[in-house]
């Protein structure tokens, strides 16, 4: 029970209270805050905000309360031995300030009994150190047990939990950000929110809970004013930041904008702080008239100074903002244009006036026409001179813009296909940062490439196959059962998981406190209501409970290594935190910030150090389990081999843990990393190597058409302040069942790796894609007439005010196209889950899971054994690089004969054997230089998806899905490979060292990239170190890569994530453009783009135009010129004749194909046609003139969307199957339907007489539909056939 006391005849529950806090405390654990707290209980002091410390109350109070602290202090000097006084106070005004000396507080220790009331249980031993209130409520050493519980709100009010809801929030984002010097920085900030969170949870019900929340958002207000002045005061010194300080200053902005975002919105039903307002207004909070008005008048203060921060960082942010977009930017674009303006200028002084990359969309358009051709010309100049990318364009084009995109664009470009260049710049950030994490990814798997060679040779000698990861990884893996809070049934349960084996039994030390814990909350009646736990732990139960878990600690665990040092730590800073507290110079609003640091630091000391029986006990972060009790076999047996690789995986896995920050993975206290292995599901192959068949089925079916906890194609979505609010997401880290995990451990692991460093390379953006984001909805829409003045406001006109009309660029077709290229690649929204018809339905079905089902079996039914197919493939794309190397822009003839005959001899042959050569070689990382070079400049478009497959023997690679195409997959890699080897070849003499000297190959010569592509120390190949330039500029991979992606697509179809439009990401346009992704580059390169003219590829570093668009421009030239086509030809780019000779190419390509098909045509007619290889050459050509014509006929094009979606021909398939043996059972019924059941004639490969059922049948078998297709080119050459 409390003491009573009493001093010179004064006695009063308040001196009860703050000297039982004595009694009942260890010297050297007592903290003035919480001391402060206790008086403050008392309501004879309170804390003042404005003066940053607590004081005594006014009049009557005041009195009374400097009453007890000089009793206090009496007792302090003559029974507690103190010396000097406990509070010191100091009058300011009619009030005073009451401080606590630390020294004096932690020398106090009672001496008397006499002084104890002899009615006072006195039968306690050595005082346990026990945590006061607020350690009660959430014990950090049994966080995994309890912590969830005592978060759990039972009642609450609305405004209440959604302000708890946002600070939770702000906890998670602002703990998101990945481990720097900057997220230590803004540890102090994290924990403010902490306490109000904590606070707020306890009790909501008085004006008083509330200061501490309105405090926080009043001083984001404060710190957002401070950094704007900052920024807009170093506006001119912008241009001497560095890029990354440049980034960072946009993330300072941007974390400012979310936190506000996360309190405060214009709209007063979304903006918890208007809610609050009218809480306090209008509902029976306890508080006096005095506390209520001064709380609003807070509460208004952080309002309007919110609102002053919205309405300003984003002119704050743009200069920064303009000149981090600008550095992104290809410098020759601007060069390219300025060619193309002084061209058009000089044949104006020749009195020739040409059109270059001229758009006839412009509404000028029109009246310069109608002026005559020099208008036209002098049209012509101003559009190119408003392409040119500068810093001064781009800013104007954040605050406002006359440009559209158009709603096809919107829906089936990539975002560097937009017309919108503020679009196409972020585009090229997020690659460049995604390319340096794929660098990291690549090196990351190099790195593990020998050890693993090393542990798999061990585990071969030992009988066990890498195809088995349950057996290859069982050495270093364990199930282990692990306290989880279960939200539904709100309790701490054990659940097992895959870890990495520990050298404690970890599975048998949280049995143990699981039942240990489970035993005293039911011995000592442990609360369910968390609101009761400051009561309980005052209490006798509440204090038996805590001595129990003390002497559990104390027989089960031991400190950690260095335990000591930390605890001092604590001490320390505990105590300059105090200094820096009682320093007069510190002010309030530091006092108020240092004060919540103090109490967390004193809850981490309280929480990490207890005594048992006069003896000091290391709990929670400080323990681990006792060697003794906890030893696990397993890891002390562990072979040497084994325990080597297991710590290479380790060392991987702990290093890319810390690069997301906060992350739910389950961690033991004693240590800031999980062994947990990632929640990546088992593939298909390895349940059933492990399960059967039959047990594995079932979550095959689930992972294949219904959503699943570990699918990484929706992101992470949540709300805060009634506004979506978008996270960058963090894979493979959510509780998966054991049963479920992959035990592939290597796979696994460089998988985890690949997300962390694109998590990492992503967060060093954030800053820079939301403010982009809120310029451009923010950013006026201004609409141009045909005279080139912008259209007035129509309502501002009519009273005489001449106001250009600023429409609103919210919701418009570039927003649009921007936030889905941004929700796709950068928040891993790849898919789009909205009004799923058939979830709502079924209950579980998801669209987008049968879409992706339904592509695969399409595929597989029409690609499977379809080297018809693949033939074209490889022809059509052979066809274009030629194309281009006619053209001379990317590579020369040269180049590419050069390329193909190397990428025939270093890809063993036909590209057709690359599968086949890598999965006879070592699987885990390839040796083959070619390959190599195809993965270090992500040729293939891959941008991570091509982790996560290193091990598995070559039989198990060969088994998976993808192998059924592997003749399309042969195909593009041969023609893919030609194209990086000639753009490579095309840099031969341009590198250059840090000195500017030619670097030459090893027979003297200058070399090119395949020359300087050298393997190095671990086997990975990589660009020559002494590579610094190229012509004379720095040397950006980056710029190299995006030039090869940007052929890519002029030359094959749109390929990766990064490139998925916003059609692609639903599930009915997934469908609709199946088979057709080559459609719209095919459409771009040949009529050009949405804002008509010349487009600036930013990725290719390019000023591009439709080849069809120069031909049509060339002959208007010439018509208005007089047919003089010297002068014409004389006064065109470099770009257009290029042009010019790419239409050549494919125009006489076409007549080729048409003449070649007229006469297969004939072929195909005569019965007496015989030969594969005949057959075969004319389905080619009738297949690709139907193709090469489809953008200019419509007849061809019409061929091509015949069906709504390739994706219904299975459908059609299956629906002829069932028809075909339903038939084929009523025929051996007895049913006269000869005619239905077999084929009266012969058609195609069947004959008369065969069962149609047969031929339904292989139509659906996959592999069988491709191959048989494949097997009769005659017969598939008859779609194509011209009339």
């Amino acid at each position: 029970m409390p003491c009573r006391y009493s001093f010179n005849g004064v006695k009063s529950p308040e001196l009860d209270g703050v000297l039982n806090y004595i009694q009942e405390s260890a010297p050297g654990t007592r903290t003035p805050l919480e001391l402060m707290q206790k008086f403050e209980q008392t309501g004879l002091v309170e804390f003042d905000p404005n003066i940053g410390s607590y004081v005594t109350l006014a009049k009557e109070a005041g009195e009374e309360a400097m009453k007890v602290i000089e009793s206090i202090n009496g007792m302090t000097i003559d029974v507690f031995k103190g010396g000097k006084p406990l509070f010191l106070t100091e009058r300011l005004g009619n009030l005073n300030r009451v401080r606590v000396s630390e020294p004096v507080l932690n020398r106090m220790e009672i001496t008397d009994e006499d002084f104890i009331n002899t009615e006072t249980n006195d039968s306690n031993n050595t005082p346990l150190d026990t945590p006061a209130a607020e350690e009660g409520v959430v014990e950090d050493d049994t966080t995994e047990l309890e912590e969830e519980n005592n978060d759990v709100r039972e009642s609450g009010d609305l405004v209440t939990n959604r302000i708890i809801a946002n600070i939770e929030y702000e906890i998670s984002r602002i703990g998101r950000i990945p481990e720097t010097e900057r997220t230590r920085n803004q540890i102090a900030e994290l924990k403010v929110l902490q306490r109000n969170l904590k606070k707020v949870k306890q009790t909501h019900q008085k004006v008083s809970d509330y200061f501490d929340f309105v405090d926080y958002v009043a001083q984001i207000a404060k710190k957002g004013n401070k950094l704007i002045n900052r920024i807009e005061k170093d506006v001119e010194k912008v241009d001497q930041m560095t890029d990354q300080e440049k980034l960072r200053t946009l993330q300072d902005i941007s974390d400012l904008k979310e936190s506000i975002d996360s309190f405060y919105n214009q709209e007063d039903k979304k903006s918890v702080l208007a809610l609050l307002e009218t809480k306090l207004l209008r509902e029976g909070v306890q508080g006096t008239a005095k506390e209520k008005s001064f709380l609003l008048e807070k509460l208004q203060e952080a309002v309007v100074g919110m609102r002053a921060v919205n309405n300003q960082y984003l002119d704050s942010a743009i200069p920064v903002l303009t000149r981090t977009l600008h550095s992104f930017a290809p410098i020759e674009i601007n060069q390219q244009l300025d060619a193309q303006i002084k061209n058009l200028k000089e044949n104006m002084d020749k009195g020739i006036y040409l059109t270059s990359g001229l758009s006839r969309l412009d509404k000028r358009f029109i009246t310069a026409r109608v002026k005559g051709r020099k208008a036209v010309t002098e049209l012509n100049i101003k559009q190119l001179e408003q392409k040119k990318i500068g810093i001064k364009e781009i800013e104007n084009e954040l605050r406002e813009t006359h440009n559209k995109v158009s709603w096809f664009s919107m829906w089936t470009d990539p975002a560097v296909y937009s017309s919108d260049t503020i679009t196409k710049l972020v585009a090229q950030a997020v690659r460049d940062k995604l390319l340096q994490s794929n660098d990291e990814s690549i090196a990351l798997k190099y790195g593990l490439r020998e050890p693993f060679r090393k542990y798999r040779d061990y585990m071969k000698g030992r009988g066990v196959s890498e195809d088995r990861p349950d057996l290859f990884y069982q050495p270093m893996y364990e199930v282990v059962q692990r306290p989880m809070f279960n939200p539904e049934t709100k309790k701490t349960e054990l659940k097992e998981v895959v870890q990495f084996v520990q050298p404690e039994n970890m599975n048998k030390f949280y049995k143990n406190r699981s039942a240990a814990y489970e035993k005293f909350r039911e011995q000592y009646k442990y609360p369910t209501d968390p609101t009761l736990l400051d009561e309980y732990f005052e209490g006798p139960l509440g204090k038996a409970y805590l001595e129990a878990t003390a002497e559990w600690y104390y027989n089960n665990t031991e400190k950690i290594e260095g335990a000591e040092v930390i605890e001092r730590d604590f001490i320390r800073r505990r105590i300059s935190l105090f200094q820096q507290i009682n320093d007069p110079n510190t002010t309030a609003t530091e006092r108020q910030a240092l004060s919540i640091e103090i109490n967390d630091v004193t809850n981490m000391l309280r929480n990490s150090v207890r005594r048992y029986q006069g003896k000091k006990v290391y709990i929670g972060q400080l323990a681990r389990p006792k060697m003794s009790e906890y030893e696990n076999k397993k890891y002390t047996n562990m072979p040497a081999e084994v325990k080597e690789y297991m710590e290479v995986l380790l060392d991987a896995f702990h290093t890319t843990q810390r690069m997301l920050g906060r992350n739910p993975m389950l961690k033991d206290q004693f240590s800031d990393v999980s062994f947990v292995v990632p929640s990546i599901r088992k593939s298909g192959y390895d349940a059933m190597r492990e399960k059967g068949f039959k047990d594995s089925a079932k979550n095959m079916l689930g992972d294949t058409f219904t959503a699943q906890e570990t699918d990484t194609e929706f992101g992470e979505l949540r709300k805060a302040n009634g506004e979506p609010l978008k996270m960058i997401p963090q894979y493979f880290v959510n509780y998966v069942p054991a049963a479920l995990v992959s035990k592939d451990l290597t796979n696994s692991i460089i998988k985890f790796a690949d997300m962390a460093h694109r998590y990492r390379a992503k967060s060093e953006l954030l800053g820079l894609v939301n403010l982009t984001r809120s310029a451009m909805i923010s950013r006026s829409q201004l609409e141009m007439a045909s005279t080139g003045d912008y259209l007035k406001d129509a309502v501002a006109k009519r009273a005489g005010i001449d106001l250009v009309d600023r429409q609103s660029s919210a919701g418009s077709n570039a927003v649009r196209q921007f936030e889905s290229f941004i929700d796709n690649v950068f928040y891993g929204q790849s898919m789009i889950r909205k009004d799923d018809v058939i979830a709502t339905i079924t209950g579980k079905l998801d669209s987008n899971k049968l879409s992706q089902f339904a592509g695969t079996v399409t595929a597989v039914t029409a690609l499977a054994g379809n080297w018809l197919q693949a033939g074209n493939q490889i022809i059509l794309d052979s066809t274009m690089n030629a194309a281009e190397a006619w053209a001379g822009q990317y590579y020369s003839r040269a180049d590419l004969l050069w390329a193909r005959g190397k990428t025939y001899r270093a890809g063993f042959g036909l590209g057709l054997l690359r599968n086949i050569a890598e999965g006879l070689s070592d699987p885990f990382a390839t040796d083959n230089k070619l390959y190599a070079m195809m993965e270090w400049a992500d040729a293939l478009q891959e941008f991570g998806g091509q982790f996560g497959k290193e091990t598995g023997t070559a039989l198990k690679k060969k088994l998976s899905l993808d192998s059924a195409f592997i003749a399309q997959h042969a195909a593009e890699f041969q023609t893919t490979a030609e194209r990086l080897l000639a753009l490579g070849r095309s840099y031969k003499g341009k590198f250059q060292d840090k000195s500017g000297k030619v670097i030459l190959n090893k027979q003297g010569k200058p070399a090119d990239m395949w020359d300087l592509f050298v393997k190095g120390e671990n086997g990975q190949y990589n660009l020559d170190k002494r590579v610094a330039k190229l012509n004379g500029r720095k040397w950006n991979k980056s710029e190299f890569v995006g030039r090869l992606h940007g052929l890519n697509k002029k030359t094959n179809q749109l390929k990766g994530n990064v490139d998925k439009p916003l059609v692609n990401r639903y599930a009915t346009g997934r469908l609709m453009m199946f088979f057709r992704n080559y459609f719209v580059p095919g459409y771009r390169k040949r009529f050009g783009f949405g804002s008509g003219g010349i487009h600036t590829d930013i990725e290719s570093g390019q000023v591009i135009e439709g080849y069809y668009q120069t031909f049509f421009n060339v002959m208007s030239n010439a018509w208005h010129n007089k047919g003089e086509l010297r002068s014409v030809y004389a006064g065109m780019t470099e770009t257009e004749k290029q042009n010019m000779v790419r239409f050549m190419h494919e125009q006489g390509f076409v007549w080729m194909l048409a003449m070649l098909g007229s006469l297969v045509g004939q072929m195909l007619d005569d019965d007496d046609t015989e030969g594969y290889l005949a057959n075969f050459m004319a389905y080619q050509a009738l297949r690709l003139h139907s193709e090469m014509r489809a953008y200019i006929n419509p007849i061809e094009f019409a061929r091509i969307l015949s069906s709504p979606s390739a994706v219904s021909t299975p459908i059609k398939n299956w629906w002829q199957l069932f028809g075909a043996t339903k038939n084929l059972g009523l025929y051996y019924l007895g049913a006269d339907n000869e005619e239905d059941v077999f084929y009266q004639r012969r058609s195609g490969r069947f004959q008369k007489g065969d069962k149609k059922w047969t031929k339904e049948f292989l139509d659906v078998f996959p592999g069988a539909a491709g191959s048989f297709k494949s097997l009769d080119p005659a017969e598939a050459a008859k779609f194509y056939q011209l009339e």
